[in-house]
C-alpha cells in the first residue's frame, strides 16, 4: 500500500531516454500507474542531455530515470553534475541501461545513482523502483 503522504503531494519524474519505443512504454507505464501506486506522479520526458538539463532546472524533479548513452553525451555526466549541485539530496536517480556488466553498474552507482535498472526492464520493475524511491524520500 502506498504511503498516504505520497498520494497527497504531486511528484515529478523526468525520464531521459532517446529510444522512442522505450519512451512510449514509459509514458504508458506511468499513465496506467497513475490509477494505482503512482497517483499524483507526473512524468516529463527528454530525449537528450540538453533538454534534460532544461527540464530539470524548470521542474526540480523528485526522480530522474536516466539512460546512459544519449545522442549528446553520457547520462552519467548529468548525474555527476546533479550530485555536485544543490539538488543532490532532493532528486533521486534511477539509471536504466542496456550495459549490464558489473563495471557498468558500479560506474552508475559511483556517479550517484540510487538504483540501477537493466534494460530491457519490465514496466512493473520501473514502477516498483519509483515507488521505493518516493517512499524513501518521504521517510
Amino acid at each position: 500500500m502506498i504511503n498516504p503522504t505520497l498520494a497527497a503531494i504531486s511528484r515529478v519524474v523526468v525520464v531521459v531516454e532517446d529510444d522512442p519505443a522505450i519512451l512510449a512504454l514509459c509514458r504508458v507505464t506511468f499513465q496506467r500507474a497513475q490509477e494505482g501506486p503512482l497517483r499524483d506522479v507526473r512524468m516529463v520526458d527528454a530525449m537528450d542531455l540538453e533538454s534534460a538539463r532544461l527540464i530539470i532546472a524548470a521542474e526540480a524533479p523528485d526522480i530522474l530515470v536516466m539512460d546512459v548513452r544519449l545522442p549528446d553525451g553520457s547520462g552519467l555526466d548529468l548525474v555527476r553534475d546533479l550530485r555536485r549541485s544543490g539538488m543532490a539530496g532532493r532528486t533521486r536517480v534511477i539509471i536504466a541501461s542496456a550495459s549490464v556488466l558489473p563495471a557498468e553498474r558500479e560506474a552508475a552507482l559511483a556517479a550517484g545513482a540510487d538504483r540501477f535498472l537493466p534494460k530491457p526492464y519490465r514496466p512493473a520493475d520501473l514502477v516498483a523502483a519509483v515507488v521505493d524511491l518516493l517512499r524513501e524520500a518521504s521517510e
